[in-house]
């Protein structure tokens, strides 16, 4: 009797050995069709209990996309830049840039970043020394990039933070669950918890090419599925709760007329720079807050294309509404402002400064927005121009 138990049990954990054998095998199969035929872009990020996530110090990775594609390197703090230390060189004028993706810049080369090429003028025309360091990370909402100069920002001595502002900014800012507005004040939620999904997922994703294509099916199908965002938020693979969806986007942005959640996120958005220009003074540090134009306000055909793929009426949209608030807002609050729109829109022919289906900044918008930037600096005798004592 016991010989047939031992024998049936055998047989159960030799039939489970085969299976998980298998299922390694497909997995294995799976991962290196994936890596030929239909290759991800690896996750660069980390878990940060006060951020959310970071860069992975000392990462490289492929980013590629139809329209370009380049090896992109954080440095040993997390920059996507050159290496920097903390410790400000004698005589140095040193600038931080802070926001998202569009000077995170994954889209171009190094060398071809609006801060490199801002850095390179400084120094080439003016002749003393300037340090423009890039804190921005893709994805970033405004809450995170206040707390990215509280925790880490200060470190590098900064004399100036530039600020980039989108409406994307706004966006991000609706559903970040590190502040939220209690009785017409921020409070901060932080520090985050991670679940051991969430941490498999981001970990798995850094290195496998079928975690990092299920992590986006996943969260693509999470923006207009219900059930797919009730399964994440209770795995806690989402930040968000089990009825939350993003409600307020780009198109948002454009309508004359804002939906209360869009007021919300605005007014949001706004006090979270009040507490970004708080921390600027003080700390003794010059604050340039600058905005970065959509391709939509910019070209007209991208415009009529926005129009048409979003079923809107021209009638009820005001393209450069973000801009007008953030004006009134920035000179309400005595924040040093400048507005790339009509300089772009200006210059644009046929979608001249943007990938046409990544929709970020080409090479030629870095070199415009470094060249604008330049010459806004120097111009308003925003930065000093003799050697530092």
């Amino acid at each position: 009797m016991p010989n047939k138990k031992q024998s049936k049990l055998k047989s159960i954990l030799l039939n489970l050995l085969m299976t998980l054998i298998v299922i390694f095998v497909m997995i294995v199969i799976l991962e290196i069709i994936i890596r030929i035929f239909l290759p991800q872009n690896l996750n660069y990020t980390e878990f940060d209990s006060t951020l959310m996530f970071r860069h992975i110090p000392n990462f490289e990775t492929q980013y590629h996309r139809q329209e370009f594609s380049n090896i992109i390197t954080f440095n040993s703090k997390g920059l996507r830049d050159y290496e920097y230390s903390y410790e400000k060189p004698k005589g140095t004028y040193r600038i931080l840039l802070v926001g998202s993706s569009f000077s995170q810049a994954l889209q171009v080369p190094l060398n071809q970043t609006y801060e490199n090429i801002l850095e390179k003028k400084l120094n080439n025309e003016l002749k003393r020394k300037y340090e423009v360091l890039n804190g921005a990370v893709g994805g970033y909402s405004t809450a995170q990039e206040l707390s990215y100069l509280r925790t880490e920002g200060l470190k590098y001595k900064p004399d100036m933070i530039l600020l980039d502002f989108s409406s994307r900014d706004v966006a991000e800012n609706s559903i970040t669950p590190l502040v939220s507005i209690e009785n017409n004040k921020l409070v901060e939620h932080i520090p985050v918890k991670i679940s051991m999904a969430k941490s498999f997922l981001l970990s798995c994703s850094r290195y496998s090419h079928l975690c990092a294509l299920t992590q986006t099916v996943i969260l693509e199908g999470a923006k207009n599925q219900n059930i797919i965002r009730y399964l994440l938020a209770k795995s806690k693979i989402s930040s968000g709760d089990a009825k939350s969806k993003r409600d307020v986007g780009i198109v948002d942005m454009f309508y004359k007329n804002n939906t209360p959640k869009a007021s919300e996120a605005i007014q949001k958005t706004f006090m979270l720079i009040q507490e970004i220009k708080s921390f600027a003074d003080e700390n003794k540090i010059q604050l340039v807050m600058f905005v970065i134009p959509n391709r939509e306000q910019v070209d007209k055909n991208r415009f009529e294309d926005f129009v048409r793929q979003n079923n809107l009426n021209e009638k009820d949209l005001e393209p450069d509404k973000m801009q007008k608030l953030a004006a009134k807002f920035a000179s309400e609050n005595n924040i040093t402002y400048f507005d790339m729109l009509p300089y772009f829109q200006q210059k644009n022919a046929n979608n001249t400064f943007y990938f046409n289906i990544d929709g970020h900044w080409n090479s030629k918008g870095h070199q415009l927005a470094a060249d604008l930037l330049y010459d806004y600096l120097v111009k308003n005798n925003l930065i000093p121009k003799n050697n530092l004592k």
